[in-house]
């Protein structure tokens, strides 16, 4: 099964990341934070049932749904869950990158241009406020000229038209 070779994949990743054992009998919050990045990010990636992903930690698909909403006030709580939240966004950054670049299904097809897309529609975002910006810069040094122009020269408003 795909989803079982993965779910193994993202729990060693996960392990590694976090060094430690994510099957250890504990409850010490690291562990717990740990199971729940572990958690979401089985879902997110696999879309695997709650119980398959539970059975590859000895867990039943209540305890992964109690992880996934632990993870899920990370996302309320940004400042204080930043270890996690980053190591989260590192390894789905990875998993998203290999399918956006090897799509293998028409959605996952999908939703790599949907990404490519929204990539660039943020870089042109970009490139109109930089250019905005200077435009707004250079109007206002326009503007400061044609005033200081004004009491030298007379009728420098109409020669000089302001932006």
């Amino acid at each position: 099964m795909r989803n079982e070779k993965t779910l193994k994949e993202i729990r060693k990743v996960v392990e590694q990341e976090f060094n430690i054992n994510l099957n250890a009998k504990t409850r010490k919050q690291e562990y717990v934070y740990a199971r729940a990045v572990y958690y979401k990010l089985c879902k997110v990636i696999t879309q695997a049932p709650l119980s398959d992903i539970g059975k590859t930690l000895n867990k039943n698909h209540a305890t992964v749904l109690h992880g996934i909403r632990i993870f899920d006030t990370f996302l309320i709580q940004k400042l204080f869950y930043k270890t996690e939240l980053s190591i989260y966004k590192k390894i789905l950054d990875v998993y998203t990158e290999d399918k956006e670049n090897n799509p293998t299904t028409l959605i996952e097809k999908a939703k790599a241009e949907k990404l490519k897309l929204s990539r660039e529609k943020q870089e042109v975002i970009k490139i109109y406020q930089d250019i905005n910006n200077k435009y707004l810069n250079l109007k206002k040094k326009h503007n400061h000229m044609l005033k200081f122009f004004s009491k030298y020269e007379p009728n420098a408003y109409d020669k000089y038209a302001e932006i």
